[in-house]
């Protein structure tokens, strides 16, 4: 809609006005009521006969409020300190006593209502005098009572409230009342249940541990391994039965529980009494060896096994915390795990020798004081770590085979893992060998594949010089199994193997991703890995072949830009500024063939690895530029942003020729040709994803940052830009347009002759011809102009718009940087002060000059609606010369078919382009927005309290009172659904 000239600053104002008072919707809705009011009525509505929940999701929500964990609704925990809470429990628990239990929703929410409001000591000490503590445990533990799991979760909550007090500490140990969560987790309830049954355990037996209560201790370790005990008594009168699923599914909770509990102890490194207790009342040892031994189900023996690692571990702790020194004699640790390792090797569980590399490794890494590097294992100093991490990757060396006769690479591989493993770990690795010869290639692969997915997920423990032995695993994986070929690796690394192609299509997968996660996260370079030189050319390899899957084709993709941006490639490495002589020769061909791919992940995937290339090639490896000229991938590039039908495709198109322009020399040897301004403007009229108009403006602003605006169509991006600033649905696209109307606000300061955000003493004046003293005067008069050419451009007025209220929090709040950014510039100067000086002096004062004489000039005069711009924003022409010289290089053919084609169609069929839908004059309606209207709005306004209060608006829908308002709506929706039924 077109307005007068004041009427944008005057819709600027009125929605400024409706902001504020938006801040306070709060106070304007519920005057007659505060928060805690109705608070209180939505608990009376809970005491209501027959009342149900029709959506726990209100209740959940209220004791977030309450607990203080929502962020954006400010502190509601004061609310709990009110006196009517208790009086509201007191009446819910006569209730329950008398009527018996309401909606189960309700009584889980009554008792996490009563854990968040006995956190003060001193309201615990009244409730517990009450009595209230006894009657609820009596009322939960009945018979009769049906504990759903919403009950048994806020049991829990609760049990955990009472525990942190010290007196409630003392009524749990009284009551016995953790007895229930043991029945929780032996029960096995649901997983939440479980879960914070069996946190709650762990912290109830640390602070009994702290403060000297062996005796409840052992008390309820002993009621955790009831199940193990009772195992026991049947062994020692009948023989067990092997794998015996009853006996497994009786057992399996109490494993559960003893893991978490050592799981946590080791890792909190807290002290060693929870292990001593463990290791003294459970005789656990025994009998997890008793069970191994009639155990042939691998899942089964895999908790065995991960209770044997835990409680290995312990013992130690426990060893450290008696003797208070390093033990550097790790023998008994070290056979512990051996024997473990060879039980799985001889039950055939690769799984499980995995599972407790991994797991010894994680916890090796939690023990503080951390243990020495090297310890010594009889008589031999080794490092415990190595060892884990060579059983580890066993199934992956497992995959390699001999490649020709000299395999010199492979035989200094294998040395080094011979050098850093004991002669235990050898033994158990020729073990794990003949293991996996008696089984089959898609069982090893699966192995190799688990072994890859848990060194990635090791990243927090595992050291660098680990990761490299990884990283040259996984690179001898992908060599070819040639029998013929007498090469070194590291001299004929263009072969991949045909077996991972084929026969482990999966496995090929975890390598590729495995390489990926080891150089993304540990930067690994020649340095370290020689191998890694050759990365680059195994995926060319790869990707040369035409049977490789589109998922295999994109992780490889993702690799190769990955080597080339961490600069693995020979060439890249030492700097070398030339392809030639390398296999990267063939990366500009692979590339146009990957460009033209049916699969859009692969052209998309392929388009991002051009875009690093294009970074690369700026200044770091300038050969990239001229690579990726002669294979001529710019035109396809802007024929994909252009035509593909993926929109992810032609944004990532758009966003690398983005990247382009910033390198001089793809703009002047290709973009040039591509008129691509014309398609932009159409692209975002017509273009109906969001995230390819998003690029469509940054690849926009970049053609304008850099002048390759022509004159003639600057009037149509000047609309374009203010329809996109004002108008575009995707709050992306407005703030990238909102940075182009800051770069037009600096190129208008540039053309002044600000530079760095300042004026000099003296420049040149473009007007005059002049050099020019910079005083008071000329500085404000060279401001005014910055305004009146931003005006006539239409900035000023975007830039109002985009205070609006309907504009998105994140659009206001870049337009609001920008606008404080200008008044800044403006302050700087004085520049109000000024402007009245200006208009009070007559209109003959002299301009101060130096070193020329003086010639009078009298300035344009220009009126609010004068529409004529200077040209510091559009394409410079073209030198004649340079004309000239591009007529004589072509060919008189070439000249003739350019002239007719415009004529006739040459190729079979006429195209008619689009156009874009926008106005071309749309920004004169933002234009009427003057320099003294844009200046008197800002002075009647606070752009720090429009952004606040209109971010405490959007918080409203987060607010308590919104949620209050929402539990008692859905409670009228009940009672209005209920009378319609009769």
């Amino acid at each position: 809609a077109r307005r007068n000239a004041g009427g944008v600053c005057d819709a600027i104002l009125v929605n400024i006005n409706l902001v504020k008072m938006n801040g306070g919707v709060k106070k304007v809705e519920n005057h007659e009521e505060s928060d805690e009011v109705q608070l209180h009525r939505v608990l009376r509505m809970f005491l209501e006969p027959g009342v149900r929940i029709s959506n726990d999701v209100y209740l959940e929500m209220l004791i977030t409020h309450l607990s203080g964990r929502n962020k954006n609704a400010g502190d509601c925990r004061k609310f709990l300190k009110s006196p009517k809470i208790l009086s509201w429990i007191e009446k819910s628990q006569d209730q329950w006593m008398t009527k018996g239990l309401p909606d189960h929703h309700i009584v889980g929410f009554t008792l996490r209502l009563l854990a968040l409001y006995i956190e003060d000591p001193k309201v615990f000490a009244n409730v517990k005098e009450k009595h209230i503590f006894d009657s609820i445990h009596e009322i939960i533990n009945r018979p009769s009572t049906t504990q759903t799991p919403s009950i048994q979760l806020a049991n829990v909550h609760l049990l955990a409230g009472i525990a942190n007090h010290k007196d409630g500490l003392m009524w749990i140990k009284e009551k016995r009342a953790w007895l229930i969560t043991v029945d929780y987790c032996h029960t096995d309830r649901t997983v939440y249940v479980v879960r914070e049954a069996l946190l709650f355990i762990h912290s109830l037996i640390g602070k009994l541990c702290f403060t000297e209560d062996r005796t409840t201790c052992i008390e309820i370790f002993e009621e955790i391994c009831k199940p193990l005990q009772e195992i026991k008594k049947t062994d020692d009168s009948t023989v067990l039965s092997v794998d015996d699923s009853e006996m497994q599914k009786f057992v399996t909770p109490t494993l559960h529980i003893l893991g978490y509990i050592l799981y946590k102890t080791i890792k909190q490194n807290e002290c060693g009494k929870i292990s001593r207790y463990i290791i003294e009342t459970c005789e656990l040892e025994g009998n997890l060896w008793r069970l191994a031994c009639v155990t042939h189900d691998h899942r089964f023996l895999g908790k065995l096994m991960r209770i044997f690692v835990l409680l290995n571990f312990a013992q130690v702790q426990v060893r450290r915390s008696e003797q208070g020194h390093d033990e550097e004699n790790f023998n008994e640790f070290g056979m512990r795990f051996v024997n473990c390792i060879n039980f799985c090797i001889n039950r055939r569980s690769g799984n499980n020798i995995l599972m407790m590399t991994e797991l010894s490794h994680i916890l090796w890494k939690s023990l503080n004081p951390p243990p020495p590097i090297e310890v010594a294992m009889e008589n031999q100093k080794i490092q415990f770590e190595d060892q884990f991490i060579v059983l580890q990757i066993m199934p992956v060396i497992f995959k390699i085979r001999k490649r020709g006769e000299d395999t010199a690479c492979l035989d200094t591989y294998i040395m080094k893992l011979f050098n850093v493993s004991s002669e235990h770990t050898i033994r158990l690795c020729y073990s794990f060998r003949d293991l996996m010869l008696t089984v089959d290639s898609e069982t090893v692969t699966d192995l190799a594949c688990k072994a890859i997915q848990t060194i990635l997920g090791m990243k927090d423990v595992l050291t660098r010089d680990r990761a490299v032995i990884v990283f040259q695993a996984l690179i001898f994986c992908l060599y070819s199994e040639e029998p013929t070929l007498h090469d070194c690796l590291l001299d004929r690394p263009n072969i991949i193997s045909t077996e991972l192609l084929v026969k482990s299509p999966n496995l090929l997968s975890f390598v590729l991703t495995g390489l990926h996660g080891l150089v993304k996260e540990y930067k690994i370079t020649w340095k370290e890995c020689l191998e890694s030189t050759i990365v680059i050319n195994f995926m060319l390899a790869l990707l040369d072949d035409p049977n490789l899957s589109s998922r295999h084709v994109v992780q490889a993709l993702k690799l190769t830009q990955l080597s080339i941006e961490h600069f693995l490639a020979p060439n890249l490495a030492l700097l070398v500024d030339t392809l030639k002589g390398s296999a990267m020769e063939g990366l500009g061909q692979m590339i146009f063939k990957k460009l033209h791919d049916n699969s859009w992940e692969i052209r998309d995937s392929t388009l991002e690895l051009l875009s690093a290339m294009v970074i690369i090639s700026d200044q770091k490896f300038p050969a990239f530029l001229q690579h990726i000229l002669d294979n001529k991938l710019c035109p396809i590039v802007g024929s994909m942003a252009k035509n593909d039908m993926e929109p992810y495709v032609r944004a990532t198109a758009l966003h690398c020729m983005y990247k382009m322009m910033k390198v001089p020399g793809y703009w002047e040897k290709s973009l040039n040709t591509l008129d691509l301004v014309p398609h932009l403007l159409v692209c975002l009229s017509v273009e109906s994803e969001g995230v390819v108009r998003r690029e469509a403006v940054c690849l926009l602003s970049s053609l304008y940052d850099y002048q390759k605006v022509p004159k003639n169509q600057l009037d149509a991006v000047l609309s374009t830009m203010a329809h996109c600033a004002v108008n575009d649905l995707h709050w992306e696209v407005k703030i990238n347009a909102l940075l182009f109307w800051k770069n037009v606000i600096q190129r208008q300061c540039q053309h002044q002759g600000v530079i760095d955000g300042a004026f000099p003493s003296v420049t040149f004046s473009k007007e005059n011809k002049k050099i020019v003293t910079l005083n008071d005067r000329e500085i404000s008069l060279r401001i005014g102009r910055i305004l009146d050419e931003l005006s006539v451009r239409g900035c000023l007025g975007v830039l109002m718009e985009c205070l609006k209220d309907d504009c998105d929090l994140a659009v206001v709040r870049v337009a609001v940087q920008i606008i404080e950014n200008l008044k800044t510039f403006l302050s700087k100067y004085n520049y109000l002060e000024g402007k009245k000086k200006l208009e009070a002096e007559s209109s003959n004062v002299d301009h101060p000059v130096i070193d020329v004489p003086y010639q009078k000039v009298k300035p344009k005069l220009q009126t609010s609606n004068s529409l004529e711009r200077n040209n510091a924003d559009v394409c410079p022409e073209k030198n004649s010369d340079v004309v000239i010289e591009s007529i004589l290089d072509a060919s008189d053919v070439n000249l003739l078919a350019q002239a007719y084609e415009n004529q006739m169609s040459v190729n079979g069929h006429e195209e008619v382009p689009k156009e874009s839908t926008i106005d071309q004059h749309l920004y004169k309606v933002f234009a009427k927005v003057t320099p003294d209207e844009f200046l008197t709005t800002l002075h009647k306004i606070d752009l720090g309290e429009l952004v606040k209060s209109k971010s405490d608006w959007i918080a409203q829908s987060e607010s308590f009172g919104s949620l209050l308002d929402d539990i008692l709506l859905s409670f009228k929706d009940i009672k209005v659904n209920d009378a319609d039924c009769y």
